[in-house]
């Protein structure tokens, strides 16, 4: 099924996530690791991962300007570093690199309840 997945989000253009809410933007990495660029409402934190080599961020509420990114990526499409969104994916997301941070969050967090039952 996921192989499925992946297959019917490399046939895209683009993927427009026009959310007035979301956690973490996880179908947003899905498209970019196919190489698919993204049009995005600026409610998850995407900027720093989409820039403009990987698609495009608009305001929440902004349909023209969600309209006019939607144009410009479709219009454009060899303005997208397709390559590059696959593997910037692959360096920040990869289980290595999440098992990692994860590790350094768990590390931080039992430090903390150490460190706090010795003040008492």
């Amino acid at each position: 099924q996921d192989e499925a997945l992946a297959a019917e989000i490399r046939t895209s253009a683009c993927l427009a996530l026009s959310s007035n809410y979301e956690t973490f933007g996880i179908v947003a990495f899905e498209a970019m690791a196919s190489g698919i660029p993204v049009v995005a409402t600026d409610v998850a934190d995407l900027k720093p991962f989409i820039g403009n080599d990987f698609g495009k961020i608009v305001q929440q509420g902004d349909s023209s300007g969600f309209a006019a990114a939607l144009l410009d990526v479709l219009g454009h499409p060899e303005k997208f570093d397709r390559a590059g969104m696959a593997e910037a994916v692959r360096q920040n997301f990869s289980e290595k690199m999440v098992s990692d941070k994860l590790d350094v969050l768990y590390q931080s967090v039992l430090n903390k309840r150490k460190h706090g039952r010795e003040q008492r």
